[in-house]
């Protein structure tokens, strides 16, 4: 199963990427993180290592992920596991006019026993990402605004 959405952003691509690869944010505007730590030293790049915990369906689900795609102001993604299988989460930058397109996308093979279930799950996820990049833009925004967008890589 795919899903993505996107939004344009206000904000140049270096400090939307330096927003989307800070594990500590996601818990700003990711409605299913609880928490999202770096479980590898140094700053996230290829091959980093994350610890997260999450929320779906009224369950709390730990997942481990390891960054697989990491091209600055371009692109960002990570791989993950939890007790429900395996995804990829991607995130695309490309400038536009006045900021940052950012495309939040995920790629999950669902097991044949969830397959009946595959329309209800894309909406319940669509909806879900539409409102992250909702949150994503808004946080990015405000924190520009106030100056608080910090690029570490």
């Amino acid at each position: 199963m795919r899903v993505a959405a996107n939004v344009d952003i206000a904000a140049p691509p270096h400090d939307v990427f330096a927003f989307v690869t800070a594990p500590e944010h996601d818990p700003l505007w990711q409605e299913a993180a609880i928490s999202t730590v770096l479980a590898t030293p140094g700053p996230v790049r290829l091959g980093s290592e994350m610890a997260h915990v999450g929320k779906w369906l009224g369950m709390r689900v730990p997942t481990r992920a390891i960054v697989t795609a990491f091209e600055p102001n371009r692109l960002y993604g990570y791989d993950f596991t939890s007790r429900f299988g395996s995804s990829q989460m991607r995130y695309e930058l490309e400038p536009v006019a006045g900021g940052t397109r950012l495309t939040l996308s995920t790629e999950a093979p669902l097991p044949s026993a969830m397959r009946p279930l595959t329309p209800l799950l894309r909406r319940n996820v669509l909806g879900m990402f539409r409102r992250d990049v909702q949150r994503l833009k808004a946080e990015i925004e405000r924190n520009l605004a106030v100056g608080t967008v910090q690029n570490s890589h």
